[in-house]
């Protein structure tokens, strides 16, 4: 053997004999062993089984799998390529919840070496020892959902060897759970727990059990779920437009509600958008505004729930409706007047100055008028006080009057001006406004009480009473001063209640 390499083997070496010495030596070559495998990893599954997983090995054909001990390495089974990964039990009988295993996995390529026997193997270095204890599982994904102001209902993901599930409820997160049910059905996902107290924070757990012979296997607890009842709906009793662009909404409370939430749309099925947030569970009514003119609008409401959690929330409400018109129009009743300025029935006259200061509001306004030298019209800014609530109908009059055929001039115009509570007249509600005072006088019995002229068609400041002012003006429900049985007219003045 020690001159193998030598001459006078190679000379003694020949014919069939050299030709098997190279299949040997070629054979030797590529029966390397396979490399040894990396990243075992075990991990309970359920009760009963462990799941091993690694990462795939060069050169294998497959793979075995070792139950360690301190003393034993036993082959449990044989796993083909591309598999690395196994469900593991012992013998295939299930495994003893709770006591840990220890695994180990080599790579093996068969053996194709002349007078190798059939089912031979070369074995790779076994990786790693893992270790893990099959363990039953709490339930998954606990979650709830308040049904309503007496039923709190839990979801949660089942557990494939479960036999069924307790669960347990407390008024505290920490302390005083005790269990109300007992689930026998493992396939079981749903509970719902009755005959609770509206708007009421409980606290929950669960955990899965197994029959096992004469033993019951219980699952660690779930983590604590804090869930809540819902408080009762709402009832919407009214929707009322107070004026402008705003709606006076009433309701009657729920019980432990905390607050409500408005929702607007302008379709009744579907489009609800939340528009106002009110505080406190006693508030009943709520003014909403920033609805458009012309538009009608849906309201339905929610009640808020307890905020020791986030805020949970009641069914909607039954749903009102309400029409809005910005702007006033011809042939509005008094009572539509009085409600669209006032929000109430009958008119209302303000006590003082400073109470009919505080609903004006002041508006510019862009008019024609003449230039110096008395013949050329050019623009001009007004400023007009009216009340707040007829001020966009006014901002579209005078709109109107200036994009009119007529270009009608106005040098001069007044709206608020408070003459005191006793006064009838409705400059003191801002709803009343004079145009050039001057060539528009006001006459009582033939007795010119205020202006100087009127001569309508020959002076161009004087307002014909079928002319595009009066016409536009009464288009909005605004009458020209015209008195016939009283013999008094005052053309400069137009006012919404005919006052």
């Amino acid at each position: 053997m020690r001159r193998i390499c030598g001459m006078s083997f190679w000379k003694k070496l020949t014919g069939a004999a050299l030709t098997l010495f190279w299949i040997l030596i070629l054979q030797a070559a590529v029966m390397a062993a396979p490399a040894k495998v990396t990243g075992l990893n075990a991990e309970a599954i359920d009760s009963e089984g462990i799941r091993l997983t690694w990462n795939a090995a060069p050169g294998a054909a497959g793979y075995i799998v070792y139950m360690e001990d301190l003393q034993n390495k036993t082959e449990l089974m044989r796993v083909n390529q591309p598999t690395c990964e196994v469900r593991v039990t012992a013998n295939g009988a299930p495994l003893t919840t709770g006591m840990t295993y220890g695994f180990s996995v080599c790579a093996y390529e068969k053996d194709i070496s002349v007078g190798a026997s059939e089912g031979a193997v070369i074995l790779g270095e076994s990786s790693e020892k893992a270790e893990a204890a099959p363990v039953l599982k709490a339930p998954e994904n606990l979650a709830y959902e308040g049904l309503n102001k007496k039923v709190i209902r839990l979801t949660w993901q089942t557990i494939p060897d479960a036999d069924g599930y307790e669960i347990w409820r407390s008024n505290n997160k920490l302390t005083g759970f005790k269990k109300i049910t007992t689930i026998k059905r493992g396939t079981t996902a749903r509970y719902d727990n009755k005959k609770l107290k509206s708007n009421k924070v409980y606290y929950y757990k669960m955990r899965t059990f197994k029959k096992n012979g004469s033993r019951t296997l219980q699952s660690e607890f779930t983590e604590v779920l804090p869930a809540a009842t819902k408080v009762k709906a709402p009832k919407l009793t009214s929707a009322k437009v107070t004026g402008g662009d705003t709606v006076l909404l009433k309701w009657k409370k729920s019980d432990g509600a905390e607050g409500y939430v408005i929702y607007r749309s302008t379709t009744k099925k579907k489009g609800y958008k939340k528009v106002m947030t009110v505080n406190g569970g006693k508030t009943t009514s709520a003014y909403v505004s920033g609805n458009k003119s012309g538009a009608t609008y849906y309201y339905k409401i929610k009640a808020c729930g307890n905020k020791k959690l986030t805020l949970t929330y009641s069914a909607y409400s039954n749903i009102k409706t309400a029409t809005f018109n910005l702007l006033s129009f011809e042939n509005e009743t008094v009572t539509q007047k009085c409600q669209r300025i006032f929000g109430t029935n009958s008119y209302k006259k303000y006590a003082s100055e400073a109470e009919a200061a505080a609903n004006m509001s002041t508006i510019r306004v862009a008019v024609w008028d003449f230039a110096s030298d008395g013949v050329t019209k050019v623009t001009k800014y007004k400023n007009v006080t009216v009340h707040k609530n007829i001020a966009p109908t006014v901002e579209q009059i005078f709109k109107e009057i200036y994009e009119g055929k007529e270009q009608f001039p106005i040098k001069s115009v007044g709206g608020y001006s408070y003459r005191g509570a006793t006064s009838t007249s409705e400059h003191c509600e801002g709803l009343a406004i004079d145009i050039n005072w001057e060539e528009n006088y006001m006459i009582d019995n033939g007795k010119i009480l205020s202006g100087k002229l009127y001569q309508p068609g020959v002076n161009p400041y004087s307002i014909p009473t079928n002319g595009e002012v009066a016409k536009i003006m009464k288009k909005y429900g605004f009458s020209q001063g015209l008195w016939p049985f009283k013999n008094r007219y005052d053309y400069m003045h137009f006012s919404y209640f005919g006052r």
